[in-house]
């Protein structure tokens, strides 16, 4: 009984192949078409209103409408798609607009559990607190580095 030996078949890249499958070059004048200025009815972008909208992305506004509507834990928006596309200047468009509407929320600083060291308490706090609280415990922290060697090596010690 013969062994029959694995065909090794190489993929052609020869040129010809390739450049059979390109569409033709434009010529310049194809590529450019002039539109009338009379066309417009502004003089420069900056005279038009800010949109919010994305062309052709109907059912993506809706989607990220609806996931900014859900104000309840667990709930999040993921968003897929190519590289460079777009994706996060239109979730920052949609957020800062969102955001200018809706209350500022509260604080949340999560804080050194030394009993349970891989799990941090949440500490939610009212807005605006949670930097207060960061500044103190600096100052704190800086008091402590130099009133605890004082306190002992004091005589009351």
């Amino acid at each position: 009984m013969k062994k029959s030996t694995p065909v090794k078949k190489r993929l052609s890249s020869s040129k010809s192949q390739t450049k059979s499958k390109l569409p033709k070059a434009l010529k310049a004048p194809s590529a450019f078409n002039a539109c009338p200025v009379s066309t417009f009815k502004f003089r420069t972008t900056k005279d038009l209103n800010t949109s919010y909208d994305f062309i052709s992305q109907d059912r993506a506004v809706s989607a990220i409408n609806i996931g900014l509507g859900i104000r309840k834990p667990g709930y999040n928006i993921y968003v897929a798609g190519y590289q460079g596309t777009g994706k996060t200047s239109v979730i920052r468009t949609f957020l800062e607009k969102w955001s200018k509407k809706a209350e500022t929320p509260n604080d949340w600083v999560y804080l050194y559990d030394f009993e349970k060291p891989e799990s941090p308490i949440a500490l939610q706090l009212p807005r605006g607190e949670a930097k207060r609280l960061k500044k103190n415990m600096s100052n704190f922290i800086r008091d402590l580095r130099y009133e605890l060697p004082k306190a002992l090596q004091s005589e009351e010690y």
